[in-house]
């Protein structure tokens, strides 16, 4: 995927996080979405866990990224790696299954990895 077409990216404030079983959503200003589908690494205060579908109580964390916003991302073979301004990170893992790893909405165009 092309970096430049995700430069929306930055700077976009986290104001929302959704959870579900198979998932989590992270809805920025800007009308951003992003759906992590796979496991994937967060990185909180120097203390990084490793996420797997289903287990909420290694997620509950990530709700102190709220009102943070993306400083920096990265994405290089299907892995998307969020750095946020308080120092935090988010890296999903590809899971090499078929299925998407995340999934990028910006208005009406969609990005699936």
């Amino acid at each position: 995927m092309e970096l430049e077409k995700l430069d929306f990216l930055n700077g976009a404030k986290l104001f929302q996080i959704k959870i579900s079983k198979y998932q989590f959503i992270l809805l920025f200003e800007k009308s951003i979405e992003i759906s992590i589908e796979s496991a994937c690494l967060i990185q909180l205060q120097n203390v990084t866990t490793e996420y797997t579908q289903g287990d909420f109580e290694k997620i509950l964390p990530i709700f102190s990224l709220l009102e943070k916003y993306i400083v920096s991302f990265t994405e290089n073979d299907g892995i998307l790696s969020l750095t946020f301004n308080d120092g935090s990170q988010i890296t999903t893992k590809n899971n090499n299954s078929g299925f998407e790893s995340y999934t990028i909405t910006h208005f009406d165009e969609v990005f699936v990895e």
